[in-house]
């Protein structure tokens, strides 16, 4: 049996039709959320909320779906003073010492601070799998995945710190001469220990993720998801507190973001 042409023809516009129905389509979501930080977050920065942006394109596979998400995340830590409350504090760094006049150096609240804030911003790139859960409720998912997280920290020392000795609100230590360290500079100035800088600091790395979702309606779903990120954490060690040179250190460990949000259709 020969084709005609008018069959050539009804064939080639359907084949298109055809393959579409047989290719799955991919959805996109418009991703806003809030969050709350905990682990390295929360205990050696104080930022402990977050702000989360997302697009996601999903396909169906298995019964579930594969997504892959491309998020920005935003945590803005606040300022903080993390001057010690005891401890030995060092006077003189040529010659350091934690006494004075045969009396042990410390430090007042009054006069002295340690400033410190600590902020993280960064893109995330994340690959999941999602598929329907099983407990009674219609609409119900459960996700789990893992991410390539690029962070930018930016981390700001500001401090003075004045040794004292003897009671009460205590006396500050006398300058130091510039010439010879082992004399004092006279009644014109106390000693102290001051810094001010900034330090940004990027970095990528692995993160997982694992989390529920809810369909509100066939466009809006309701999500939470528990992350977890890797963090390089920015430190600043002055004299006054270890006798040794200052140093700005970087402690590389990881926190968890508790993500709730909402999932829009496009």
């Amino acid at each position: 049996m020969s084709l005609k042409p008018i069959h050539l023809l009804a064939a080639g516009l359907l084949a298109p039709c055809l393959l579409h129905a047989q290719v799955p389509q991919t959805s996109y979501t418009l991703k806003i959320g809030a969050g709350l930080t905990a682990g390295s977050f929360r205990s050696e920065s104080e930022a402990n909320k977050a702000i989360t942006l997302g697009l996601e394109a999903a396909r169906a596979f298995h019964g579930g779906a594969l997504s892959l998400e491309l998020g920005f995340d935003y945590i803005p830590g606040k300022p903080r003073d993390v001057m010690p409350q005891g401890g030995q504090v060092y006077y003189n760094p040529k010659a350091p010492t934690a006494t004075y006049a045969g009396q042990a150096l410390r430090l007042n609240t009054a006069t002295s601070i340690d400033w410190r804030k600590e902020s993280v911003a960064g893109f995330s790139l994340k690959g999941g799998y999602s598929a329907p859960l099983d407990l009674g409720l219609e609409g119900l998912t459960w996700k789990a995945g893992l991410s390539l997280d690029f962070q930018r920290v930016s981390s700001e020392f500001s401090g003075t710190l004045i040794p004292v000795y003897g009671p009460g609100a205590g006396t500050a230590v006398p300058g130091l001469d510039p010439v010879d360290p082992a004399k004092p500079a006279g009644p014109v100035k106390d000693y102290y220990e001051g810094w001010a800088f900034n330090h940004q600091r990027s970095s990528l790395g692995l993160g997982a993720f694992a989390g529920l979702g809810y369909a509100l309606d066939s466009n809006i779903r309701a999500e939470v998801t528990l992350r977890n990120l890797p963090f390089t954490h920015q430190d600043y060690r002055p004299f006054t507190y270890t006798g040794r040179a200052a140093e700005r250190v970087e402690q590389h460990s990881r926190g968890f973001l508790l993500q709730f949000g909402l999932s829009l259709k496009l």
